[in-house]
């Protein structure tokens, strides 16, 4: 019987693997390598000699268990496609955004340079130029409306409100223009009025022609006008 037959014989008897060792005069380590020979081989053998059902039913379980593996390994791979579409869609959002964005900004820093230019915050303009600025105002309100809307970015509000708070100030100065105009009786031929009262009219009817460039005065309420746009480029900048 050699020292490995030796070891395995001893093992059985109890031994443990220092005692093995010294009894043969071999390393521990040496030893302990021919049992785990020798445990392998007989798990082996236990396994091939085991129950056909048995066997089946550990494969079941190794096949689930690769089926579960390279399910994880697809959702990992959805949520990472998922996460890389959000960040893009966020991009693009952002990309139109700023360039709804952008106009206004240039639009409100126009305004309130404007205004430094002349005295008291006010722009000299005529009647077209407020309804130009109306128009101009309603289209980025509109635009703006509509991107929040869709995209569902509340945090924009304050924006839209001081964009509406300026398009009904421009429809205050226009209302006032048209009362003024409105204020002067039209002259009548046909009318008892004394024909030097014609001079008078056509003088303050000129005063308050809509498309008159001598109509330079518009100075309602410009510091409250002037407020809000510094609280719209606030908000833009």
């Amino acid at each position: 019987m050699n020292q490995k037959e030796q070891a395995l014989q001893l093992s059985k008897q109890g031994k443990s693997i220092r005692e093995i060792a010294y009894q043969l005069g071999i390393g521990k380590s040496t030893v302990a390598r021919w049992l785990q020979e020798k445990s392998r081989k007989s798990t082996a053998i236990q396994t091939n000699n085991a129950d056909p059902s048995i066997q089946l039913e550990m494969r079941k379980m190794e096949l689930q268990h690769e089926l579960e593996l390279k399910k994880l390994a697809q959702q990992e791979k959805e949520l990472e496609m998922k996460r890389n579409q959000s960040i893009y869609q966020d991009r693009s959002k952002s990309i139109e955004l700023r360039k709804i964005l952008l106009p206004i900004q240039k639009w409100a820093f126009l305004q309130l340079k404007l205004m430094d230019r002349y005295p008291d915050g006010a722009i000299p303009c005529t009647y077209q130029d407020i309804l130009n600025m109306q128009g101009q105002l309603s289209r980025y309100e509109e635009t703006l409306s509509d991107y929040v809307r869709i995209h569902q970015l509340d945090e924009w509000d304050d924006c839209l409100d001081i964009l509406k708070e300026l398009i009904a100030k421009t429809e205050e100065w226009l209302g006032q223009l048209d009362q003024m105009r409105d204020s002067a009786s039209p002259f009548s031929s046909d009318s008892d009025e004394n024909w030097d009262d014609a001079d008078d009219f056509e003088d303050y009817e000129e005063d308050f022609n809509q498309d008159s460039d001598e109509n330079q005065d518009c100075s309602y309420s410009w510091k409250v006008f002037e407020a809000d746009l510094m609280y719209l480029e606030e908000i833009l900048g």
